[in-house]
Order: structure tokens, then C-alpha cells, then sequence
């Protein structure tokens, strides 16, 4: 229960630096996504909402198997967390991975004129405490995507940082 609160103020804080960071930044920018960790009691919280357009170059429902292999391709790259974060330490395991597509496969009938991937990851790190940093991988490997907003919350601390190419680093103290 405790976690749920640190996600909903990590939430509200991410809503408050988003609206600060850029005037012009809103819920869905081509080349932005938003980020919010949570770290507390031997568990991380991982959640990243990005427009498809910037993981896979396109935002419409898939319509090819090339654009269904694409997708595909995209769900079990991000699948490895090793290729979205890097902890320096804490001895992090991953417990649960979600990565959600469904804007762009799902025939709901409900045109979605901007297509989201969201990524929930959650980790058990016996040593979270020892976390100090964070890399964020994407920008390797998304190069349609270039500013990432970033909110962290720690049992003990919270912050906020925009990512970019040239800076992927989150340190947490």
C-alpha cells in the first residue's frame, strides 16, 4: 500500500515538473517520453509512457506484417530490461515486466490518434537503499526519441531530471 502512495506522488510530481519543464510540453510530443521510478523497501517501480512514433517510427494501428514484426521486435527489446535501465547497484532482479502495444494492434474499433507504448517494470533489489544511480539505455537504440522527463521518488528523497542523448544519468542522492 505504501508503494501505491509513492507512485501517486511521484505521479503528481511528475505532472508539476512536466508542466514546468516546457511550456509547450504536453501528454503526447513526438521524440518525448515520461518517466517515473520509485524506490522503496527492497523494490523499484519502473513506469515510461512513450509515443509509438518515437520507438517505432509510425502511430497508426499496424496494418503489415512487416509493421506487426516491427512491433514485435520492439515488445522484446524493451522486454530485456537491460536495454531501457542500468542501476549501479542494489542487486536488482526483475520480478514483473509489462510492455503495452495495444493502441497498436488491438481492433477495438476506437480510433486512437495517438498511439502510446507504456512499460511498467518492477524490480526487487534486497540492497535498494545502495542505489545511487541510474542509466537510461533508449536513446542508444530509439533515435527518434530525445527528451525524456524523468521523476524519482526514494524513501528518502525525491527529484526530477530531463534526459537527453548526451545525458542519461539519474542520481538518485
Amino acid at each position: 500500500m505504501f508503494i501505491l502512495l509513492k507512485v501517486a506522488a511521484a505521479i503528481c510530481i511528475f505532472s508539476a515538473v512536466s508542466a514546468s519543464a516546457a511550456h509547450s510540453h504536453s501528454a503526447h510530443i513526438h521524440g518525448h517520453a515520461e518517466l517515473t521510478i520509485v524506490i522503496d523497501k527492497g523494490n523499484v517501480d519502473l513506469n515510461l509512457i512513450a509515443p509509438a512514433e518515437s520507438l517505432l517510427g509510425f502511430e497508426y494501428k499496424v496494418t503489415t506484417p512487416e509493421e506487426a514484426l516491427k512491433v514485435s521486435a520492439m515488445k522484446k527489446h524493451l522486454s530485456e530490461h537491460k536495454n531501457v535501465i542500468h542501476f549501479d547497484s542494489g542487486e536488482c532482479q526483475i520480478k514483473h515486466v509489462n510492455i503495452n502495444s495495444s493502441d497498436m494492434l488491438n481492433d477495438d474499433h476506437h480510433e486512437h490518434p495517438h498511439a502510446e507504448i507504456s512499460m511498467n517494470y518492477q524490480f526487487h533489489c534486497p540492497k535498494a537503499n545502495e542505489i545511487s544511480s541510474a542509466t537510461l539505455k533508449l536513446f542508444k537504440h530509439y533515435n527518434k526519441l530525445k527528451k525524456i522527463y524523468a521523476v524519482w521518488l526514494t524513501s528518502s528523497q525525491q527529484g526530477s531530471i530531463v534526459l537527453d542523448d548526451k545525458n542519461t544519468k539519474i542520481n538518485f542522492q
